[in-house]
């Protein structure tokens, strides 16, 4: 009797970490520069295993050189992190640095950051206005439990998947470039509550500049990555779209606040219901929808009513539309009215 009970104590111990884990994508920083030979020569095998592995990675190369057409202060401040002193150099989460030369030792440099253990999750959605080129990342971050450190820096980017504008004597194109860091190049200080799962809700404007070396649009990406903040430099979890991917129906409009407020949702993470706050200062016509994290409508909470002026509450009881309780896991809320689309990121536990 006594072996069942060690048994069962044990497995009781470990639950947290069988149960909370979740999926892995690290972050690749590549340092190069475009009058680098060997950055040149080690591209194609730096291409082809990106490519292969484009969805459980996310990929940034970082121009180190003030002669460089893509340098900048975001460019200089990633260099200053790690303190890299030659190209071509490379990085894997942030821990495990290598010379990134050939697939087979960027392979073994993804094993080892899968090898660990991740407890976070990180998804975003955003606004923006094709008129102005600028707009606002949300980020949501989901720790099951704590991270590592205690200590967390949350960065934003924008780079650019393909540039088919060379430069200097060895390139004739250029993949995955940092364009800027936004809002904070040293990144944004993240705190969790201490009580898990916790979620934390992030929001960063940002500009897209025209006057980018071979700026194109529709090579846009945004990546996100919650970081230690100590020595160790450990990336806990990382995450990349395109622009049109982020930017869903809200791309053509950014909301207009003082017309259309959405306060705090509560609970969040919640387990039975969830209550959803708005402010309007104007009466309007809204639907609310919810979607699960891979764009499937799961329940059509108002369709198109008519909104007076003033203070509203929605609710959800997390079930879909046919009355069945949904499953656990991250669920986005699309709130759509006139020429406007406001997303917010909830989990169901």
């Amino acid at each position: 009797m006594k072996k069942y009970l060690s048994v069962i104590l044990v497995l009781f111990i470990l639950l947290p970490s069988l149960c909370f884990s979740a999926a892995r994508k690290p972050l690749l920083e590549i340092f190069t520069f475009s009058d680098c030979y060997n950055c040149a020569l080690y591209t194609p095998a730096q291409y082809s295993f990106i490519t292969a592995k484009r969805d459980s990675i996310t990929p940034i190369k970082i121009h180190v050189d003030s002669k460089d057409p893509f340098y900048n202060a975001s460019q200089m401040i990633r260099h200053s992190f790690y303190g890299v002193i030659s190209v071509p150099d490379a990085y894997m989460d942030g821990w495990y640095k290598f010379y990134p030369e050939n697939e087979a030792i960027l392979q073994t440099a993804f094993d080892n950051a899968m090898s660990e253990s991740c407890y976070v999750e990180i998804d975003f959605s955003a606004s923006y206005n094709v008129a102005t080129y600028s707009g606002t990342l949300n980020v949501v971050i989901i720790a099951e439990q704590e991270p590592g450190s205690g200590s967390y820096l949350l960065f934003c980017a924008v780079c650019t998947e393909y540039c088919d504008t060379g430069y200097g004597p060895y390139f004739d194109e250029f993949h995955y470039p940092l364009r800027y860091l936004f809002p904070n190049l040293s990144g944004s200080t993240i705190n969790f509550s201490g009580i898990f799962p916790d979620t934390v809700n992030f929001s960063a404007p940002f500009q897209l500049d025209t006057s980018w070396f071979g700026f194109d649009i529709n090579e846009i990406y945004f990546a996100s990555w919650l970081q230690s903040g100590l020595s160790d430099k450990h990336v806990y979890q990382s995450e990349n779209k395109t622009l049109a991917q982020v930017g869903i129906e809200e791309i053509f409009q950014v909301q207009t606040p003082s017309v259309f407020k959405i306060g705090n949702i509560f609970p969040n993470p919640f387990s039975s219901v969830m209550y959803i706050p708005m402010t309007l200062e104007n009466s309007l016509k809204a639907s609310i929808t919810i979607f699960d994290i891979s764009g499937r409508e799961v329940r059509n909470l108002v369709i198109d009513k008519e909104f007076s002026t003033g203070r509203h509450e929605i609710t959800w009881d997390g079930k879909n539309n046919n009355g069945d309780i949904v499953a656990p896991g991250m669920y986005r809320i699309e709130i759509i009215s006139n020429d406007f689309v406001e997303t917010k990121f909830i989990v169901k536990l």
